[in-house]
């Protein structure tokens, strides 16, 4: 079962800090229910929820792509979740392509 601190987190992308200070918990205790019902989404639902274009349909993949670069000018994208940008590292060799 969910409570209150699942919601939270993942309806307003509250920081663990703020979820600690708002409900009392220490961070650890954040970071395992966070970690917990991240696992149980993922084995539950990534395969209902998400897909990606498949070499079988390139026409889509392209419709896509040209979709996010036309309405957000992002280049090269395929997809999004719910409009949070996720950082990551760029690779040494063309690192400008990776800029978040």
């Amino acid at each position: 079962n969910w409570n209150i601190q699942e919601h939270h987190f993942y309806a307003s992308g509250a920081s663990m800090n703020t979820m600690k200070n708002t409900y009392g918990l220490a961070q650890s205790t954040i970071y395992n229910i966070i970690v917990k019902v991240s696992k149980e989404l993922k084995n539950v639902c990534l395969e209902e929820f998400v897909s990606f274009p498949g070499a079988c349909d390139p026409w889509k993949t392209i419709l896509i792509k040209e979709g996010f670069l036309e309405y957000g000018g992002f280049p090269s994208c395929l997809g999004a979740i719910d409009g949070t940008q996720i950082k990551i590292k760029g690779p040494r060799k063309n690192e400008e392509i990776y800029v978040n």
